[in-house]
Parts: C-alpha cells; structure tokens; sequence
C-alpha cells in the first residue's frame, strides 16, 4: 500500500513538473535584445571599401544612440581609418531599429563583424 502511494505521488509530482512554466530572467533578456540590435544593424550594412584589401576578418566597435523614433543617431566608429568612419556612419546614421525600450540620451556600443569576402 505505502508504494503505491509513493508511486502516485511521484507521478503527479512529474506531471506537474511538465507542465511548468519558468521566466526567464531580466539579465538574459537584455542579453538578447542587445544581440538583436546588433543584428539588426549588421543585416543593413553593405562590406565597407575601405576594407576591400583586408586580409582577415575585421571587427569594429560603434558607439551610437537611440532617438525617440528609434532611429540610430550619432554614430562613432572607432578605427584611426577615416574612410571607414566616414563610410560607417554614413550608413549607420537613420537606420530604424527594434528595441524594447532605450533613453534617448543613453549611448549604446555595438561590436559589427564583417568577413573577407
């Protein structure tokens, strides 16, 4: 008698614990918004000219901000190479993005990835 209540108990206990639901917490979550701008931005970027030549894969880091229209604006690229600044604001600058929510005065740094083609 007592295993078979130690049986039921443990199969409603499974049961149960199927069908839970667990949260995600807030620091993953900025985790993958993050990424998705990142994304996001990387997806409306045409290879710079200025990396034509390269050798190797190339990373840089942007800094920008959000404006209320959640539109990219004031981009900074951080290379010494001025024609890849100037080409990498010129597109960055105006992009729409998808965010949850951003202060419009709060600066953002992306790292943008682009491989040898």
């Amino acid at each position: 008698m007592k295993t078979t209540i130690v049986s039921f108990a443990l199969v409603v206990l499974l049961s149960v614990g199927v069908f839970a639901n667990p949260r995600l917490s807030n620091k993953s979550k900025a985790k993958v918004s993050a990424t998705t701008v990142e994304q996001q931005l990387s997806t409306q970027l045409s290879y710079p000219d200025a990396l034509q030549g390269a050798t190797q894969n190339s990373v840089v880091m942007v800094q920008y901000k959000i404006n209320g229209n959640n539109r990219v604006s004031d981009v900074q690229v951080l290379t010494a190479n001025k024609q890849l600044n100037q080409d990498l604001t010129r597109q960055l600058t105006g992009i729409k993005v998808t965010v949850a929510e951003t202060e419009p005065n709060q600066v953002h740094t992306a790292r943008l990835r682009f491989q040898i083609q």
